[in-house]
């Protein structure tokens, strides 16, 4: 086992206040041969029937610092009770002096950090500009998230088995801190996206299959609540947060949770990487009827004139988006079909006005231009009449938007 995963581990036990006396049990238990006899006799020190003994004993192992290692793992298996304390004690003092010295040498701003002092580095540095602003955060993210990032070297099945726990444990604290103004700090958030980008559903199957489409659910979520996006965009690692959280949207998802992924890029205004999943999305012949409506904001909000022509092909897609019921205005309930969103984005995206095609019930919203609810129509005969109105208008003024596909003609691709 490497220095580096022998820290990770113990300062993860040790930091959750746990007993590490299980470090020595398989975990590192292959370091303990030929332990130094010099070592050995000042951890039998450890207990001394004098407590002034003990505390000088500990003094001068936590000076000799690494090397007093087998012979503290050994002595943390010892059958004398004050022996096994004293040397869990002094392993944890040792580990967090290594800790410190690791991240002190590696925010020094004189020497390039060494790929192997901390685990995940070599990836992070990979996914974000470099810089002493990367190290500084991912300094953070290995103090908070030491267990995880060490998974990150680990098999895919280690990975989302240990990033499932951990997100699962910090949405239940998020459950748990209603009013808190920010239950996650952009340190687990950071590493929870880092880990999420190296997880590929190509390579899991079964359990940890559904177990990595629980944590993207899980993490939209998180995502999607002020506070993360308060994180995201207001703290002093916005940045860094930002390029983390494009590198995992851009790993690609289910078709049946593409719509929280272009949430999420309408949330953070992700607009250079939530087009490209908005065209994918809207030439996908198969696209669920979730999708295509956010698609087509995207286009409308971040796209130019020639991504409009992505839209008329959806305007005979009738399926249900969202239903929503008010009594007042009609006693049934009231259905927003795919097209109806589609044709509002349409004539948005080509410089008009919704409300003159007979949206009479918009109303504005900064992430989905409108809330979502109020796209629909009370009526089918207003939404006949505005896709002929748009048809009309689509002959006299479509060329300059490449828009030469009539909506009757057109399909889904």
């Amino acid at each position: 086992m490497s220095g580096i995963r022998f820290w990770i581990r113990a300062f993860s036990v040790a930091a959750g206040g746990l007993l590490i006396s299980g470090i020595g049990h398989g975990v590192c238990g292959a370091e303990t041969a030929d332990v130094p006899t010099d070592h050995t006799a000042l951890v039998r020190q450890l207990g001394a029937p004098s407590h002034h003994q003990r505390e000088r004993a500990a003094r001068e192992l936590i000076k000799v610092g690494l090397p007093a290692k087998p012979a503290l793992l050994q002595a943390a298996r010892d059958v004398d009770l004050e022996i096994r304390l004293g040397a869990q004690r002094v392993l944890v003092a040792i580990v967090q002096a290594d800790f410190d010295a690791r991240i002190a040498a590696f925010l020094d701003p004189a020497s390039p950090p060494p790929d192997h002092l901390l685990a995940g580095w070599d990836l992070f540095q990979k996914q974000v500009e470099s810089g002493i602003s990367a190290r500084q955060l991912f300094a953070e993210m290995i103090r908070t998230e030491a267990e995880l990032l060490d998974a990150v070297e680990d098999s895919p099945e280690t990975l989302i088995a240990r990033s499932a726990a951990r997100i699962q444990a910090l949405t239940s604290h998020l459950v748990q801190a209603v009013g808190n103004d920010q239950p996650v700090c952009e340190a687990s958030l950071a590493t929870l996206l880092f880990v999420g980008s190296q997880l590929n559903a190509t390579s899991l199957s079964g359990d940890k299959a559904r177990d990595l489409s629980v944590f993207n659910i899980r993490l939209f979520s998180l995502l999607n609540t002020q506070s993360m996006q308060r994180v995201v965009l207001q703290d002093h690692h916005s940045p860094l947060l930002r390029q983390l959280l494009v590198r995992w949207l851009e790993r690609g998802f289910p078709e049946s949770q593409h719509a929280y992924a272009m949430q999420l890029v309408l949330k953070y205004e992700l607009g250079e990487s939530g087009l490209e999943m908005a065209r994918q999305v809207l030439r996908d012949p198969h696209a669920p009827p979730s999708s295509i409506p956010y698609a087509a904001i995207v286009i409308a909000r971040f796209g130019g004139p020639d991504d409009v022509c992505h839209l008329p092909r959806h305007l005979q897609d009738q399926r249900v988006f969202h239903t929503w019921s008010n009594l007042q205005l009609k006693k049934e309930p009231i259905g927003i079909q795919v097209r109806d969103v589609v044709l509002a984005m349409l004539i948005r995206a080509t410089g008009q006005n919704p409300e003159s095609f007979g949206y009479d019930l918009l109303e504005p919203a900064p992430e989905t231009l409108y809330c979502i609810w109020t796209f629909g129509f009370l009526e089918d005969t207003k939404r006949t009449a505005a896709l002929t109105k748009w048809e009309s208008w689509r002959k006299a003024h479509g060329a300059e938007f490449h828009l030469t596909e009539t909506a009757e003609n057109s399909h889904r691709p």
